[in-house]
């Protein structure tokens, strides 16, 4: 179970994870090159900080074939887990940028909601006993199931609830039907999305190969998609 564990893993990370940094980053590219705006930046940040947290996550796993370091492995994985989480602050800030504007969203607000989001961010990931990565858990990660709940409390109180209220707020402004349908793709990206952080974590937790298996699968595809999907739906139009 444990070598099938491992060729999952390396799956992702040498599959997905270089074919999901190139594709971020040549969005990044795109919405940046056009037009550098605070939208633009939001949601450029949003693709350069995915780019960078998957980044780092293949450095993990390189280092742990070769470097078996447990502070350095904490190290890493902890910085590239507290990155998951800044894409979705730029992308809240991005969508509360389009609802409010920057009459009511000014440098000071998002600044303060930049900081405070962050250092929720920085403070989950060193929840007591939550990660444990050494010989015995063969030098991966291993969340507990108390890690999991808290992270699945927090998230959703600090996430996936404001986006929820933030989206659907700025879906009722679209009056024209052919805004609306490409709103629909900027809002199907968010919610495959959104379920990434929540399948990571349970990867990470449950030690279940049909489901290590599935999600696998599942995550090469969804975030490719979602990215895409964010990207046609609005942001294609303002960058």
């Amino acid at each position: 179970m444990i070598f099938q564990t491992e060729l999952l893993r390396a799956f992702l990370i040498f599959t997905a994870n270089p074919i999901l940094i190139i594709t971020s980053l040549v969005i990044a590219f795109k919405i940046l090159i056009r037009r550098r705006v605070r939208l633009t930046y939001s949601l450029g940040f949003f693709y350069i900080l995915l780019s960078l947290s998957l980044g780092i996550n293949l450095i993990f796993f390189l280092v742990s074939l070769f470097y078996k370091n447990e502070f350095l492995l904490f190290f890493l994985y902890y910085l590239s887990s507290v990155l998951v989480f800044f894409p979705f602050i730029f992308l809240m800030l991005f969508i509360a940028d389009l609802n409010y504007g920057e009459e009511v969203v000014t440098n000071r607000v998002y600044t303060i909601s930049l900081i405070v989001l962050g250092i929720v961010s920085i403070l989950v990931y060193l929840f007591p006993g939550g990660i444990t990565i050494n010989e015995s858990t063969n030098w991966t990660p291993q969340f507990s199931w108390t890690f999991l709940i808290f992270i699945y409390i927090m998230f959703t109180a600090f996430v996936t609830i404001p986006l929820t209220i933030l989206i659907t707020k700025l879906y009722h402004k679209f009056l024209a039907p052919h805004l609306k349908k490409k709103f629909r793709y900027f809002l199907l990206g968010i919610i495959f999305f959104l379920t990434i952080p929540y399948g990571v974590v349970l990867f990470n937790t449950w030690d279940e190969v049909i489901f290590k298996t599935f999600w696998s699968l599942y995550s090469l595809v969804i975030i490719i998609l979602s990215g895409i999907l964010i990207y046609i739906g609005i942001a294609k139009n303002i960058s």
